[in-house]
């Protein structure tokens, strides 16, 4: 594949002079093929069809899209991503691209990688859970289940404990499994306060024992009585 010197110097000048919508690659690509031609005069055809793959992103067309999605982002995704980004951060993947989520205020990633990020299916239950109502209300008394994280049994047991705050008042989702929305807890006759999920306590329940222990008494009244 061959193109005439003045039409390939124009399309690589006119290339280098709109980069502002692409990736510091697609820049370093640039510059490369540009000293290559300028030395050389000619270009591999695979090293054409990338160019031109540059040229559609810069379309008109593609323009637009593109601000027509940092529009979008800003105003209806940001929100979500920001929590999508934290529970990755915890996760070790897509790293790059959460810490320019995170630390960059004006930072919008591309469409196409914010999909990736946020459109599978662990980051949709992440906030399905950030975005749905608590089981158990702020003063709530809970108690941790029996398969209960095995730190948390063994510091609490089965205490009956007060929920103080749930979900981002009490932490970001660190997991996408179901009930990773976070509690915090404080056990009664305790001074530490517990972060643990959902799916890990349930509604405090007098036992059987107590139960059973205040009808003797009553029955034990009972007799004393008459």
């Amino acid at each position: 594949m061959s193109e005439p010197l003045q039409t390939l110097e124009q399309r690589l000048g006119k290339l280098n002079e709109n980069t502002e919508y692409l990736s510091d690659w697609e820049r370093g690509y640039l510059e490369s093929v540009t000293a290559q031609w300028q030395k050389r005069g000619s270009l591999s055809p695979r090293q054409i069809e990338l160019i031109v793959k540059i040229e559609e992103k810069i379309s008109p067309e593609s323009i637009l899209a593109s601000e027509t999605w940092k529009v979008l982002y800003r105003e209806e995704k940001r929100n979500d991503t920001l929590i999508v980004a934290k529970y990755y951060q915890e996760t070790g993947y897509f790293q790059d691209l959460v810490r320019s989520i995170l630390e960059e205020e004006d930072f919008v990633p591309t469409e196409r990688r914010w999909s990736k990020m946020c459109n599978n299916k662990y980051a949709l239950k992440v906030l399905a859970e950030h975005n749905a109502a608590p089981k158990y209300a702020d003063a709530a008394l809970v108690q941790l289940r029996a398969a209960a994280d095995w730190r948390f049994r063994d510091a609490i047991g089965d205490t009956f404990c007060t929920v103080i705050c749930s979900g981002q008042r009490a932490g970001d989702i660190v997991s996408a499994a179901s009930g990773a929305k976070l509690y915090k807890i404080l056990p009664f006759g305790s001074t530490t306060i517990f972060t643990v999920e959902e799916r890990h306590i349930k509604k405090a329940k007098k036992s059987k024992k107590t139960k059973t222990s205040k009808k003797v008494k009553k029955e034990l009244d009972d007799e004393i009585l008459f």
